[in-house]
């Protein structure tokens, strides 16, 4: 079980997840590696969202099932964003409110043309080709954004993420 981060300070680092054929398959199966992917980003102080085209209803109780939800704090879905670009638009609010930069913020999609409303946003993508696009075609699509062919390499995909985001901002003490 994730520990209580409440009375931690801003967050530094925002991984969202597309839900669908990202970290779920069209069973609402985790995909393979997702659950240690997912543990990993929040021990490293990660926040995690989802982005999706499902309702935020049904994404919560999928996790629930799968005992993922604890690690996620933010939900965007089709409920609360009707369009991606939307619910990008209100991922970036969300991030700006809890302190945090563009810059380090992730998101994991299987669709390669989501990257242009990510990179509008000052937001890094990384493709997951488990979707409809395979390796091939999603790289050929992409030739900017780091592509995996599944979440099975969480130490690639946590690398990558790392080495983008460059080492956690410097925080202003407070002067209260």
């Amino acid at each position: 079980m994730p520990e209580d981060r409440s009375t931690a300070s801003k967050p530094d680092l925002f991984v969202f997840f597309d839900f669908s054929l990202t970290l779920v398959d069209q069973n609402s199966n985790l995909m393979p590696g997702a659950k240690e992917l997912v543990e990993q980003l929040h021990k490293e102080g990660a926040v995690l969202g989802v982005l999706t085209a499902a309702r935020t209803s049904t994404v919560k109780m999928s996790l629930e099932i799968q005992k993922l939800a604890p690690y996620f704090s933010i939900y965007l879905g089709s409920d609360i964003g009707y369009s991606h670009d939307d619910r990008i638009l209100l991922a970036a609010g969300r991030v700006r409110e809890m302190g945090g930069s563009p810059a380090r913020v992730f998101c994991l999609d299987d669709r390669p043309m989501r990257a242009a409303s990510a990179k509008a946003a000052g937001f890094n993508f990384i493709g997951i080709a488990t979707g409809e696009t395979s390796f091939e075609a999603f790289r050929e699509f992409d030739r900017v954004n780091p592509v995996f062919r599944d979440l099975t390499d969480a130490k690639a995909i946590i690398r990558d993420i790392r080495s983008k985001a460059g080492a956690p901002q410097k925080r202003e003490k407070s002067r209260c």
